[in-house]
């Protein structure tokens, strides 16, 4: 039975400094005398998430920027190794089953997640190295989009420059694809937010720095008219893809913000969340 939640998420807090100084964070080492971040975030007052299940099929890429399609966990290993191996030609599989069979789709980034601070890689003490995909990292609370639309061109300049030009000709889609790893999850579920519900002035562009690349994500401002959803208790077995970034001007969903939440009907004794998800540029004639 569906089982709707009132949870808070953390929003960025806008200052007047991001009209001379762009928003960012350090990912990694951090250079003598600056800060990590220029960031600051607020939890906002309980919001409504609706709960999907028994509904998956009514929600789309294209309609609210988010999908949910059942499939088998392919993996019974995480270690950097497997994933890599056996994990893109799945990936590739179901992003294809959903946009089309013509399309191009390259993973580029994948990480592990979990709520239990113990197994995390930012625990206290231990120095997080942020291209070690095989650690585990936090579940995120705040609201955000991964990738901005020069965060995407610039993925694809990056990952694969030798055809950027000609790729970047047809449309452009990044997606997210996030499934439990074993467990259902009660523990730290992930909501997204209904794409139409967005405005774009709302959007606020930050840079995310490592030693060896330089992205920019967006951040939502709070706002009384987002609508979020989640999937009760997500099996392994169900994949939720969204959007970061949609190069076609007429889609009505775009991109898809989203963010874990702690959700109240967790039982006490449930298991820690953990998840992996995928990210994958998907290029497509139109």
């Amino acid at each position: 039975m569906p089982q709707d939640v009132k949870a808070s998420f953390e929003y960025l807090r806008w200052t007047d400094l991001y009209k001379s100084v762009k928003p960012y964070a350090i990912l990694g080492a951090v250079p003598d005398g600056l800060p990590e971040t220029n960031m600051e975030f607020r939890a906002a007052s309980a919001e409504r998430i609706e709960d999907v299940r028994g509904r998956e099929h009514t929600f789309t890429l294209e309609q609210q920027g988010f999908a949910i399609k059942k499939s088998a966990m392919p993996l019974s290993h995480f270690d950097a190794d497997a994933v890599e191996r056996e994990y893109p030609g799945y990936v590739e599989e179901i992003v294809r089953e959903l946009v089309g069979s013509n399309a191009e789709v390259v993973m580029f980034d994948w990480r592990l997640r979990t709520s239990d601070r113990n197994h995390s890689a930012f625990r206290p003490g231990n120095e997080y190295d942020p291209n070690n995909r095989g650690l585990y990292i936090n579940p995120v609370r705040t609201v955000h989009i991964d990738q901005s639309a020069d965060g995407a061109v610039k993925r694809v300049r990056h990952h694969l420059a030798e055809r950027a030009d000609q790729l970047l000709q047809g449309r452009l889609r990044v997606l997210n694809l996030w499934r439990p790893l074993r467990y259902p999850v009660q523990d730290y579920p992930l909501a997204l937010c209904d794409a139409t519900t967005i405005s774009s002035e709302l959007l606020v562009k930050a840079a995310y720095i490592r030693e060896d690349y330089h992205g920019e994500s967006l951040y939502p401002l709070q706002s009384d008219k987002y609508k979020w959803y989640y999937l009760s208790n997500q099996r392994s077995d169900e994949v939720l893809i969204f959007k970061s970034y949609d190069s076609s001007a007429s889609a009505k969903a775009r991109y898809c913000p989203h963010a874990s939440f702690e959700n109240p009907f967790a039982q006490a004794d449930a298991p820690c969340r953990e998840s992996i998800e995928a990210r994958v540029l998907v290029f497509t004639p139109e």
